[in-house]
């Protein structure tokens, strides 16, 4: 079983990204928000996860993801929505762009990069306190761009043992997030800072296998 790799980045994420992770995930119910072409959805099922909830809003990727050889292999285990993951309720349709170089997913909310190199479309959303409180994952990985800065995460249930998130561009909301996740899941296995981005993955106290 194989993966196909679309960019350089993408090949480095699925090797090292998240692999503080991995040998937690066998039987596991996993949600991830910004699955791009599935790299941690490969590696979370290669790893024993019971089902991957794979959400992906921009449509190049999530051709890719589809068509992946390993969608086929795990197809019971999986399920795709093609949605954009919002913290407004009230959205039904987002503006979303993607940048054509690499076929990677920009986020119509937060989009950081030359807008010159970007195709732009309409996505229907999904709200994020619909999606986990409908999905109660064990474990959950977020990576959108800009836009979880506007999720409610205690909308989490105690159910998520280990959240995986990228935070983006602001530097207060940030700190804020940081906070919220670092006093709910206090064991922390990952933190990074790259300036404007911060890189968290933690968990709850107590038995994780």
């Amino acid at each position: 079983m194989h993966y196909l790799h679309q960019t350089e980045f993408d090949m480095l994420q699925e090797v090292s990204h998240y692999e503080s992770i991995y040998s937690f995930i066998a039987n596991k119910k996993v949600l991830d928000i910004g699955a791009n072409s599935g790299a941690f959805t490969f590696r979370s099922l290669m790893s024993g996860a019971s089902h991957v909830t794979a959400v992906e809003a921009g449509r190049n990727n999530f051709n890719f993801l589809m068509n992946q050889p390993f969608s086929h292999y795990f197809n019971s285990k999986i399920e795709y929505l093609n949605k954009a993951v919002i913290g407004d309720k009230n959205k039904k349709i987002i503006r979303f762009f993607e940048e054509t170089q690499y076929n990677t997913g920009i986020s119509g909310i937060y989009h950081r990069n030359n807008m010159m190199s970007c195709d732009s479309y309409e996505v229907e959303t999904i709200w994020f306190n619909d999606l986990v409180s409908t999905i109660k994952p064990e474990i959950i990985k977020i990576d959108v761009e800009g836009a979880e800065l506007e999720y409610d995460f205690a909308s989490i249930s105690e159910n998520t043992k280990i959240i995986a998130i990228e935070l983006h561009d602001d530097i207060r909301k940030i700190h804020e997030i940081t906070n919220y996740i670092i006093a709910r899941w206090p064991d922390v296995l990952n933190f990074n800072d790259f300036g404007n981005r911060r890189e968290i993955i933690a968990h709850t106290l107590g038995k994780l296998g």
